[in-house]
């Protein structure tokens, strides 16, 4: 589907002007009462549109926990490491939520491929679903536990 999504994009421009096209004319008419209407329905369609944008930005936000999870394993190894070697394991899902090579600071970190000998020490909640409510806000997003540190139990300085 991705190699499809390439002959799409293409089409944005065409439909964005379409639909400004007829917002205009919509806008340009709304003294007579269908035109009225309709300029009501384009308004809420927009408002309705905005607020998805919002519930969909911050659910994004929130989706790569594992890059706050590498910045908080920054400032507790920063403290420990001088000038050792550290070994961390970085696990499938943290690898496509936010951890990168890209925001690796100076530490010299390998990835540990066995997590036998390990013990968590701390999680990072990520997105995990939203919930229609009553009042305001209408959507709650809901958090969860998605990023667990793990320490190396023969290291004593991942636990202080």
């Amino acid at each position: 589907m991705p190699q499809e999504l390439r002959f799409i994009i293409g089409l944005i421009s065409m439909f964005n002007f379409a639909a400004a096209v007829a917002a205009g004319r919509i806008y340009n008419n709304r003294k007579n009462a269908f035109w009225k209407w309709l300029n009501l329905v384009m308004l809420g369609s927009l408002l309705a549109s905005l607020g998805c944008f919002i519930v969909m930005f911050l659910a994004s936000y929130e989706n790569y926990p594992a890059g706050y999870a590498l910045k908080a394993l920054h400032q507790i190894d920063h403290d420990t490491s001088e000038g050792k070697d550290t070994w961390v394991h970085i696990d499938s899902f943290s690898a496509m939520n936010g951890i990168s090579r890209f925001c690796e600071n100076d530490f010299p970190w390998h990835e540990h491929a066995d997590i036998d000998g390990f013990k968590c020490l701390f999680s990072v909640n990520g997105f995990s679903k939203a919930r229609l409510c009553i009042g305001f806000p209408p959507v709650l997003l809901l958090k969860g536990p998605k990023v667990f540190i793990q320490g190396n139990i023969r290291s004593q300085d991942a636990f202080h």
